[in-house]
């Protein structure tokens, strides 16, 4: 909210900062999912992750810009974007399994 409040105030476009603020709090997300990954033991059953804030707060802010100008296409953009994030996390989570319990699939 704050970097939205300041682009706005520095008359900058709101659609750039919404991208680096759902960015940033993708990656949030990705990194809190990864520790909780990295916590689990060789041979027993991840459990189910919490609900994550990160992600919570990328869809408060998401319905928040919805209702500005311009806000529809900003947030259909990020949605373009959520595919390489994606990628990113997936990657990230098999490379942990990796390091963690060897070579083995993951889905």
């Amino acid at each position: 909210m704050l970097l939205l409040a300041a682009a706005n105030e520095q008359g900058a476009s709101l659609s750039w900062a919404f991208w680096a603020v759902d960015a940033l709090l993708a990656s949030f997300g990705i990194l809190e999912r990864a520790v909780w990954l990295s916590r689990g033991t060789a041979g027993q059953a991840l459990p189910t992750p919490l609900p994550n804030v990160h992600d919570e707060r990328r869809k408060v802010l998401r319905e928040l810009l919805k209702h500005s100008e311009g806000g529809e296409q900003a947030v259909r953009f990020a949605d373009t974007l959520q595919p390489a994030l994606d990628l990113l996390e997936g990657s990230l989570e098999t490379r942990l399994y990796e390091e963690r319990y060897g070579a083995v699939a993951v889905h």
